[in-house]
């Protein structure tokens, strides 16, 4: 197993350059005092956080592709964890790309999936799936 914390690269779309960070800690004391949250206070295992980060060169700015970082203590590696922390990532994706998910959750009438449905699906999927796939390369996961 290689040593903690490991950084891992997701890209929700194929051939995008958007991407998330995700950081697997040793233990959540070490996450704690590395993000400790509001006022000091994060008191779980795992969480998300989704933010834009701009870099200014020669006068003109450049939004970066990274959209944020899920975090988790190594102990906090189960698929209901990962699954959880990684829909947050999609939905801060869903935001940053323009995607209209609201009428996913608020069109009642909706039978089919739409568009932005399913690609907001496939972009947590595919998070999920590369996140398990390296765990299971790096030792992390059985």
């Amino acid at each position: 197993m290689p040593p903690l914390p490991v950084r891992i690269r997701l890209y929700p779309e194929p051939g995008h350059s958007l991407y998330f960070v995700a950081v697997i800690w040793p233990t959540q004391r070490e996450m704690r005092a590395a993000y400790p949250g509001p006022q000091g206070k994060r008191t779980t295992g795992a969480f998300c956080a989704c933010f834009t980060k701009e870099r200014y060169r020669d006068g003109r700015k450049r939004t970066l592709p990274i959209v944020g970082e899920v975090h988790f203590a190594r102990n906090y590696l189960g698929m209901e964890t990962i699954a959880h922390e990684l829909m947050h990532a999609a939905l801060g994706w869903a935001r940053r790309v323009g995607l209209d998910y609201h009428d996913i959750f608020l069109d009642k009438e909706k039978s089919d999936a739409c568009p932005d449905e399913e690609r907001l699906s496939y972009a947590h999927g595919r998070m999920v799936r590369q996140l398990v796939d390296r765990l299971y390369k790096l030792g992390m996961y059985d």
